[in-house]
C-alpha cells in the first residue's frame, strides 16, 4: 500500500490521504469489522501518532483492537501487538498505570503464544520497564530490562544494537541506584558495541563513551559529587533531537520509545515488531547543566 510506503517516509499527509481512501474502500467492500479495514486503521493510527494526535491515534487502534479480538479471539499475537501499541499511547499520554495494563495483556498473551524466548516478548518487558522508570520504581524497571536483555542476546547476539541499547539503559538504571561498577561496565560495552555499528563520533558512542569515563573518574577520586554536571536531570528528550552545541552529550537522547506493532499491514504471529528496545526515558544523565553527582541524585 503506498500509504504505508509514504508513512515509513514519514510523509505523514500524504499516508493520511492514501490510507483513508483505502479506508473508504475497504469498508464499502469489506465491511466495518473485516481485518483488512482493522489493519488500515491501525497503520492510520500510527501516523497519527506520528504527528503527535494521540487521541486520534487511540480510538484508531482501539477500533483496530475491537475488530482483531471478533476475528481471532482474545489470545492472538495480532491482539497482543494492539495491546501493545495501546499501551504506548496511553504512556505518551501520561496514563501510567493505564498503559501498564495494557502491556500486562500484551505480555499474557505474548508469553504463552510466543514462548519466553521470542524478541517481542522482550519488546514488552522493556517497556513495562519504561513504565516502572517514569513511576521512579527502578528497581522495577531494571528487573524488566534483564529480562528483556536474556532474550536479546541469545537471539541476536551481544554485538546487536538492542542488546547494546538494552545494557546502556541498564546501566543508566545501574547508576541511578547506585550499582556504579556495573553501570561502567554496561556503559562500555554498549559503547563497543555502538563503535562497531555506528562509528566512533555517533552520538550514541560518544554518550556511552562520556558516562562511562565520568564515572571511572568519580571512583579515582573517591567521591560521587560535582564530576558530572546534570546528572539525572529531568527532560523528555527526542530520538532525532540532538544536542549539537553541548559541550557534553546527552547520553539519553536516542533512546525513545517502540511502537511494538508498527507495522501492521501483513500483521501475523510477530507483525510489525521491529526487534529493538524501548527506552528508559527521561534520565537525562550528562546534559551541561543541572545539579546532582555521580551518585544519581533524588
Amino acid at each position: 500500500n503506498i500509504g504505508d510506503v509514504y508513512r515509513l517516509q514519514g510523509l505523514h499527509e500524504k499516508a493520511l490521504q492514501d490510507l483513508g481512501t483505502a479506508l473508504s474502500l475497504k469498508v464499502l467492500l469489506l465491511g466495518e469489522n473485516d481485518v483488512s479495514v482493522a489493519i488500515t486503521r491501525g497503520n492510520i493510527g500510527l501516523v497519527y501518532e506520528a504527528q503527535g494526535q494521540l487521541d486520534a491515534a487511540l480510538e484508531m487502534q482501539q477500533l483496530r483492537l475491537q475488530a482483531m479480538v471478533e476475528a481471532y479471539g482474545e489470545k492472538h499475537v495480532s491482539v497482543a501487538n494492539t495491546y501493545h501499541n495501546i499501551g504506548e499511547l496511553y504512556r505518551q499520554q501520561k496514563k501510567l498505570d493505564d498503559a501498564l495494563e495494557m502491556f500486562n495483556k500484551a505480555l499474557d498473551i505474548k508469553l504463552p503464544v510466543l514462548g519466553d524466548g521470542h524478541p517481542s516478548v522482550a519488546n514488552t518487558y522493556n517497556n513495562i520497564g519504561s513504565l516502572h522508570r517514569q513511576k521512579r520504581e527502578y528497581s522495577k524497571a531494571l528487573d524488566m530490562q534483564q529480562k528483556a536483555l536474556e532474550i536479546y542476546t541469545p537471539a541476536h547476539g551481544d554485538g546487536h544494537i538492542s542488546v547494546a541499547d538494552t545494557k546502556y539503559n541498564m546501566a543508566l538504571l545501574m547508576h541511578r541506584l547506585g550499582k556504579h561498577a556495573k553501570a561502567r561496565e554496561f556503559f562500555s560495552d554498549a559503547a563497543h558495541v555502538y563503535q562497531h555499528v555506528f562509528g566512533t563520533q555517533h552520538q550514541q558512542t560518544l554518550n556511552a563513551l562520556f558516562m562511562a569515563d565520568k564515572i571511572a573518574k568519580c571512583d579515582e577520586v573517591g567521591t560521587l559529587e560535582a564530576l558530572i554536571g546534570g546528572f539525572w536531570s529531568h527532560g523528555d528528550a527526542a530520538r532525532h533531537s540532538r544536542s549539537e552545541s553541548s559541550s557534553a552529550p546527552d547520553p539519553d537522547q536516542h533512546l525513545s520509545p517502540l511502537s511494538d506493532a508498527s507495522l501492521s499491514s501483513s500483521d501475523g504471529a510477530a507483525a510489525g515488531d521491529p526487534f529493538s528496545p524501548t527506552d528508559v526515558g527521561t534520565l537525562s544523565d550528562a546534559g551541561p547543566g543541572g545539579g546532582g553527582g555521580c551518585g544519581g541524585g533524588g
